[in-house]
């Protein structure tokens, strides 16, 4: 029971897939450089509520497919015409288009910089049997079973491209995991009102942990209202709830979406704890909290401690959730933060890592928090909150004080 809210309901409301590059696959592509005279409808006008945000939608030219054909004239007309360096941030060594780059330009407009990229555009693996090592699209030479742009894993490799937005991992090693099962049935989609889609987790019949930065939008404002939907695939979460109260991190400050200082500057804060109107952890499970001591910490980064996993929801597998497992934690910091070697992204925000403690079952050591980029390094790291800064706040909080 979701306190009138049925899943199919939240899905649409929060936009998951219908809402991720690729998920659309109703128009047929067409050549790029063609004559626009040439394209069947033309470029047609701006009549979709997501033209004119710099992002070709229009599924024909390699578009995200959200928009309906001839829909997304002004955004797609470049890559139509087969691209072009028009967009005043081209040849700065950075790709600058939307979904592969930093999205200060209009699709298909910074060609040079975002050649590397290319390839990779509005590309997701939302086909129901992607990272099944398969290639499954048929341009591909799959055998069809997946729509195009749905199964880039499998088509294209798990190499990701430096510099490319929101795959932040050299080699992607995410897997699909039974949410059925614990400890991924504990697990679930964050969604709430400010259209921010975050991953959270049970740690008691009704409490859920995440990051304290999916309150909060672009703008600063915040948010309390939401849904958790437990052990989610696209045929819906295994239970669902609203949510009845919200306590963050007293300390956190929002900077913006890539704010919050480097790695050690009070990044310890981004964590939250959430109350449901139903006990989902009776039914799905919930996970405790293990708070690594000094000893745990120096086993931990020489690899001599429990194996370490990741699970979440990531943007570009939409309702269903990948894990990392046997990844590492490289570094704490005093103010209860880690690097970690996990391969999380866009929608991973308050994902747990994962101690695996054998009969004793997993145990929650830290929530995903955000990508950082430090002097020196070429590859940006990812920084988790772990369990020293919210182990003690979490059990007031279930125990109701």
């Amino acid at each position: 029971m979701v306190n009138g809210w049925t899943a199919l309901a939240v899905l649409g409301a929060f936009c998951l897939a219908a809402c991720t590059p690729g998920a659309d696959d109703s128009s047929e592509e067409v050549a790029a450089g063609a004559p626009i005279s040439s394209i069947p409808g033309g470029l047609g006008d701006d009549s979709c509520e997501f033209a004119l945000n710099l992002e070709c939608d229009d599924g024909r030219f390699g578009g995200t497919g959200t928009c309906e054909s001839g829909t997304d004239a002004t955004d797609c007309r470049a890559l139509a015409q087969g691209g072009t360096n028009s967009c005043r941030a081209s040849f700065n060594n950075r790709c600058d288009e939307p979904n592969i780059g930093m999205g200060i330009c209009t699709s298909g407009t910074d060609m040079a910089d975002c050649a590397p990229m290319a390839t990779r555009r509005n590309r997701t693996n939302l086909c129901t049997s992607a990272l099944n090592g398969i290639c499954e699209e048929r341009a591909l030479g799959g055998n069809g079973a997946c729509a195009p742009r749905t199964d880039t894993i499998d088509c294209l490799g798990r190499s990701t491209i430096p510099g490319m937005r929101d795959y932040h991992f050299g080699y992607d090693d995410r897997v699909r995991v039974d949410s059925d099962a614990l400890p991924w049935s504990a697990i679930g989609l964050l969604g709430l009102r400010n259209r921010q889609a975050c991953t959270a987790t049970l740690v008691s019949p009704d409490v859920i942990l995440t990051a304290a930065h999916c309150f909060f939008s672009e703008d600063g404002s915040t948010t309390e209202e939401g849904v958790f939907l437990a052990g989610l695939t696209r045929d819906g979460p295994a239970a669902a709830s609203l949510i009845t109260d919200v306590y963050v991190s007293p300390a956190f400050v929002y900077e913006g979406p890539t704010g919050r200082g480097r790695p050690g500057d009070d990044n310890g804060d981004d964590w939250a704890f959430a109350r449901l109107a139903e006990p989902l952890g009776v039914s799905e499970g919930y996970l405790p909290i293990l708070s690594p001591s000094a000893t745990d910490r120096r086993l931990a980064v020489s690899g001599g401690w429990y194996p370490i996993s990741q699970a979440g929801y990531s943007w570009d597998t939409g309702e269903d959730i990948s894990a990392h497992l046997g990844c590492s934690i490289e570094y704490f910091f005093p103010e209860s933060s880690l690097l970690h070697t996990c391969d999380t992204t866009v929608g991973d925000s308050g994902s747990p890592l994962l101690a695996d403690r054998g009969e004793r079952g997993f145990a929650i050591v830290a929530i995903g928090s955000r990508i950082v980029r430090q002097l020196g390094l070429e590859n940006p790291s990812q920084l988790a909150v772990d369990a020293r800064g919210f182990a003690g706040p979490l059990r007031t909080y279930i125990a109701g004080q």
